[in-house]
């Protein structure tokens, strides 16, 4: 059943990280933890506190996202905890190093331009559902920046021969009308 837990460092006598398993194992594992916990650990010794378990994966979650809410982290100033996202499952508000950046980038040199991977980002968004805040941050980060004329074009040839149900034109003006406003 799945935990959560928190490593304690005891030279200061408070929690460094935060962390959830699919099983009270998790807690006791040194594999895959991160290079600020790996440094915290060789330092000082800890102890290990299970502050849930015998909950479900989704209360698992909601409880990290608290608790590292709660104390902070330390990466991106606000905290003590070694944890490098926000909790949850998966890599929220992650701060990569410019190192790991170049990395990322040199390994994807070619690859965006394939069709094949195109249609593989294509297939893993279909069904994805986006809330109002996210699409609003779209949005926001999309605001100022001009589209190139040949990537309008292609745009628009794409959607030519598509049909549009009245109250989805009906969208498409108001946002249009809204677009315009906002940018004079």
């Amino acid at each position: 059943m799945p935990c959560v837990y928190r490593h304690i460092r005891l030279d200061k006598n408070e929690p460094f990280y935060i962390g959830i398993g699919k099983t009270e194992k998790r807690a006791y594992e040194t594999i895959k933890r991160n290079k600020y916990w790996s440094n915290i650990v060789n330092n000082t010794k800890y102890e290990i506190e299970i502050l849930f378990n015998d909950i479900t994966w989704e209360m698992a979650k909601d409880k990290e996202k608290e608790f590292i809410k709660l104390y902070g982290r330390c990466d991106i100033n606000n905290g003590i905890l070694c944890n490098l996202t926000d909790g949850g499952d998966g890599t929220i508000n992650r701060k990569h190093t410019q190192e790991t950046k170049l990395k990322m980038s040199k390994s994807r040199v070619g690859i965006l331009k394939s069709e094949e991977w195109k249609s593989k980002i294509a297939e893993s968004h279909k069904g994805m559902v986006i809330t109002e805040s996210t699409r609003q941050k779209l949005i926001d980060s999309h605001k100022g920046k001009t589209m190139p004329q040949e990537q309008k074009d292609k745009i628009r040839l794409s959607l030519k021969n598509r049909y549009f149900s009245p109250e989805h034109r009906e969208k498409i003006s108001i946002a249009l009308k809204n677009r315009k406003k906002t940018t004079k």
